[in-house]
């Protein structure tokens, strides 16, 4: 006689070869071994390994995401660690179809192109129910997606470095692609300002996505921005020119601007939102509330360049003098808000870059505002004076 499990498997069996979704090997061994019709396949675990190609550091694992396997509707889940290993912990007796999922365990999730109902999809197709591996690189649709949410994970961890708020919960990025020569982001933290006294109609989303990223946005797009996806953070690139350490300098930045608005929260950003609205991505730092958009570039640009080079600056050609000592992407002088002037406090003895995040208070919406909260920081304040009187131009 059998046990239950036993016929649940033989029912299980029977019911592929009838449909013709038996497996190959398992077709040709029961017609090899007729009289042997019920000796069923073991069962297999499945285990692997997904990495994605650095184009600065190698092959690295795909950070903390969710990989699904499936046999119609047996269906079980788990998370890559952080060297993108993982491990289902159900058995099957047949070959699985394979999904990376980019929901991260941290606590955010990607979104690619306009599949905005559900994280960004990476159907990978029937494989061995022993386990897959895949290396993604830049010709794949995936690299993008596997390519942040690297950077988003990293940004995490140096977040508990260096003592900086993380962005707020369950955020979401909105990452796609683009036809130019450059990466693109923003932070407008849709979900968090969408309905209050600024992100208040569709002619507003339209013009501020096509200041920060081109985009001609329709009427049926705007509605799925507005109603089931409101983005907190959007990133676009060109996945066959762009390189890894350029995604990960933009992914930063704007990570940085989320770890502020965590700070501030949404009275502030949408003033900072309307700012770009109005002016066109950054003015010239004259027209209203131009300061909020000064202090708020100044660090992301900063921290985006800083943590950026705390993770490459082991690499060539990072640590060559022909990339000032590992700030590759990193302009000092930057249009009006100047972010090596936050370098340069940063070099000061007795302000560590917690302390510069603590100064980023509700109140702090003038780039002298800042200056200020850094001078309460520190026993030098004439070492403040000299890092803004590095710069000239400020407004």
């Amino acid at each position: 006689s059998t046990t239950g499990i036993d016929f649940l498997a033989m029912l299980e069996y029977e019911s592929y070869r009838l449909t013709d979704n038996l497996d190959e090997e398992y077709v040709q061994d029961n017609e090899l071994k007729s009289i042997q019709r019920w000796r069923l396949p073991s069962k297999k675990e499945p285990r692997g390994t997904f990495r994605v190609d650095n184009t600065t550091t190698g092959l690295e694992g795909v950070k903390r995401v969710k990989i699904r396997a499936h046999r119609y509707v047996k269906i079980k889940s788990t998370y890559t660690n952080e060297s993108g290993d993982y491990h289902i912990d159900m058995g099957f007796r047949y070959n699985v179809h394979y999904s990376l999922i980019f929901e991260n365990a941290t606590g955010f999730k990607i979104w690619g192109n306009w599949a905005f109902t559900a994280p960004a999809h990476f159907n990978m197709g029937w494989h061995s129910k022993s386990g897959y591996n895949r290396e993604i690189y830049r010709s794949s649709n995936a690299w993008k997606w596997a390519t942040v949410n690297n950077a988003v994970h990293k940004y995490y961890n140096y977040c508990e470095d260096y003592s900086i708020a993380k962005p707020p919960s369950n955020l979401r990025v909105w990452v796609f692609e683009n036809n130019s020569n450059f990466i693109l982001g923003s932070a407008a933290m849709l979900r968090r300002t969408w309905g209050l006294k600024g992100l208040t109609t569709t002619s507003k989303i339209a013009n501020f996505y096509f200041k920060t990223h081109g985009l001609n946005l329709y009427i049926n797009q705007i509605a799925l921005l507005t109603k089931f996806a409101q983005p907190d953070i959007t990133i676009s690139l060109n996945s066959s020119i762009t390189q890894t350490d350029n995604v990960y300098n933009v992914t930063f930045h704007e990570c940085a601007h989320a770890s502020h608005w965590t700070k501030v929260k949404s009275s502030y950003w949408i003033k900072y939102i309307n700012y770009i609205i109005t002016y066109g991505a950054y003015g010239d730092g004259t027209g209203r509330n131009a300061g909020y958009c000064g202090v708020g570039e100044m660090w992301a640009n900063y921290i985006g360049a800083l943590f950026e080079r705390k993770a490459f600056i082991r690499y060539w050609p990072y640590n060559s003098t022909a990339f000032g000592d590992g700030w590759r992407w990193f302009l000092e002088g930057e249009d009006w808000y100047n972010p090596g002037f936050l370098k340069d406090v940063n070099n000061i003895s007795d302000i560590s870059t917690y302390e510069i995040f603590s100064c980023l208070r509700s109140e702090t919406n003038t780039i002298l505002k800042m200056v200020e909260q850094l001078k309460s920081k520190t026993n030098y304040d004439t070492q403040i004076d000299k890092a803004y009187e590095n710069y000239t131009d400020w407004p």
